[in-house]
């Protein structure tokens, strides 16, 4: 008698959430309800509860932490701007730690609002910025792939073909690879973090982040338990 094959699927597989019933829906526009083993939606729901107090909890903390955070890499940076700092710490009572990380993220501003920012600016050397020394004008562009669809709103093949065959023509022509829609910017110039500690001291600085706001993560760093003994 042969010895019997072991099997060669896998030990290890998702086990299904098992469906008790279901109550049908009573009248159009009501929900099912299905029955299930386990207390998945309690725990979800749970958890989303706390998920949501502690959203609105972290909310109202980061402007409370930010000030203190930006004030010193302000002040370090325009005293250091050979060495400039990304990230501060900061450490409460309890030796608990978050850091805050200047990122060089920018959102869009109108060109209206920073070319009458910069016509209120003075250099460390007290003479008026050239805002064109510190950003500029571009297009952005989003792609749209509505235009693959037809008249009737769905996909068209021949529009597909047609858009593919434009951008594979344009791409080898101008190194465009999708049809887009614009609209003006104003985006910083790529030396714009590292002059911006140069040019300006610590509350200009302050005054161009109010206007021109870019990316600022919070990380937490909790103190480690102590040890057991």
């Amino acid at each position: 008698m042969k010895p019997t094959k072991k099997s060669s699927a896998p030990k290890l597989v998702l086990t299904p959430i098992k469906v008790k019933a279901i109550t049908q829906a009573q009248k159009s526009g009501d929900i099912p309800v299905i029955q299930v083993e386990g207390d998945y939606p309690t725990r979800y729901n749970e958890a989303k509860a706390v998920y949501d107090e502690a959203e609105g909890f972290m909310k109202e903390l980061k402007p409370l932490m930010l000030p203190d955070a930006l004030t010193e890499l302000f002040r370090h940076n325009s005293t250091r701007p050979w060495d400039p700092i990304k990230s501060v710490k900061l450490e409460d009572d309890n030796k608990n730690v978050t850091r805050i990380t200047w990122v060089a993220k920018y959102k869009q501003v109108a060109a209206t609002v920073v070319e009458a920012l910069f016509g209120t600016l003075k250099t460390v050397h007290k003479t008026t910025p050239n805002v064109n020394d510190y950003f500029c004008k571009t297009m952005v562009g989003t792609f749209d792939s509505k235009c693959f669809l037809g008249p009737d709103g769905r996909f068209s093949q021949d529009n597909y073909d047609a858009v593919t065959e434009a951008m594979a023509r344009v791409s080898r022509q101008l190194g465009i690879a999708n049809p887009l829609t614009t609209e003006e910017a104003v985006v910083p110039l790529p030396d714009f973090d590292n002059r911006r500690w140069t040019d300006f001291d610590a509350a200009t600085n302050a005054k161009i982040a109010t206007m021109v706001p870019n990316q600022i993560n919070f990380v937490p760093q909790p103190a480690p338990a102590p040890a057991q003994e």
